[in-house]
């Protein structure tokens, strides 16, 4: 995720009360002061009015048609020709229109937003499942838009302005403005934040904290998840059933996503940090899937449920936790994960 993408003050995620830690290509979210209460509150308000199941179908489905009338647009579009002020126009459309529209949706059933309704049959299996596949059909549709389209335009502009895709990631919202007229950050100050940074936005005031004051933030880090792997490997139950196997870790932000899907044996205990469409084919072998993050709606919840096999998400750390070749035990329905035999 681009860092101009969500220190943009529209953006619905991150608009207050939030700290985001990036480190090795992977980024970890954390609420601040009350906000996690806050969320829990906004969406079992909002979805115990069962009406709004309806309504968030509808809103999901217009938004997906909203973004697929830009893609068809794009089609006829040669963004390698187009002027450097055209790109900018198509690039503030789509960030400041399109995905904050599209976003603003697509959190309504973050997990947090549903957490109230975990372990409990407040909303029954075919609403959780006109939820998740609402959410599951807006994320396909928005990666499109960003991986495709998106990234033509980003490519573009970034040869016209004279900087990497890569340098483009690492630049703050307000810095793209100031790139727009031409204005570079230092390639010293990108550099830093390659390396890893935290960004902060707390009762209106923000921050971004690279070099030695994003050190100290990453210990912190650190420390906390040393502790949580020390805790019993516990999160969601999305799937009931008991399976034994051993575990494979599936990282979505390696390059080589197709060629770890396809080393995935029939029976292994799939961990990720979410599932998703790429990795479907392992989700199919899977005799059990555990995952870092997602809630009731999310894909993992729905594929687990039509396999009809365990799955246990939002551990946080299972991914950090187990390895390649460690015997588990997924017991979903108790939602407990046991290491019978950790690998050496």
């Amino acid at each position: 995720m681009p860092l101009f993408w969500f220190t943009n003050k529209e953006h619905p995620s991150f608009r207050d009360d939030i700290m985001v830690v990036y480190k090795n290509n992977r980024m970890l979210m954390y609420y601040l002061n009350d906000r996690q209460g806050r969320e829990e509150d906004l969406g079992y308000k909002y979805f115990c009015d069962s009406n709004n199941i309806g309504r968030y179908d509808k809103e999901a489905k217009e938004t997906i048609g909203s973004i697929k009338k830009l893609i068809i647009e794009s089609e006829s579009v040669d963004f390698g020709n187009l002027d450097k002020t055209i790109l900018i126009k198509w690039i503030n459309r789509i960030v400041n229109v399109e995905f904050i529209n599209a976003v603003t949706v697509y959190t309504k059933t973050e997990p947090m937003r549903l957490k109230r309704f975990e372990n409990n049959n407040e909303l029954s299996a075919r609403q959780l499942k006109i939820l998740g596949d609402a959410r599951l059909k807006l994320r396909q549709t928005m990666e499109m838009a960003f991986y495709v389209l998106f990234g033509q335009v980003l490519n573009n502009f970034a040869k016209q302005s004279g900087v990497t895709i890569r340098n483009l990631f690492f630049y703050d919202h307000e810095e793209m403005q100031l790139l727009f007229k031409g204005n570079k950050v230092r390639q010293s100050v990108l550099d830093k934040r390659k390396k890893g940074y935290s960004f902060w936005r707390e009762n209106s005031k923000k921050g971004l904290l690279i070099g030695n004051d994003f050190k100290n933030i990453w210990k912190e880090a650190k420390v906390k998840i040393n502790q949580q792997k020390k805790e019993p490997l516990t999160g969601f139950v999305a799937s009931c059933g008991v399976a034994q196997g051993k575990v494979r870790v599936i990282i979505h932000n390696k390059s080589n996503i197709s060629k770890e899907v396809n080393r995935f044996r029939k029976g292994e205990i799939l961990v990720t940090e979410m599932t998703r469409p790429q990795t479907i084919m392992a989700c199919k072998k899977a005799a059990a899937i555990i995952t870092d993050e997602g809630g009731v709606t999310s894909h993992a919840a729905i594929i687990s449920r039509e396999l009809g096999i365990p799955a246990i998400i939002g551990t946080k750390i299972a991914t950090k936790a187990l390895k390649d070749g460690d015997l588990v035990e997924v017991n979903g329905d108790e939602g407990t994960i046991k290491v019978l035999n950790k690998k050496r």
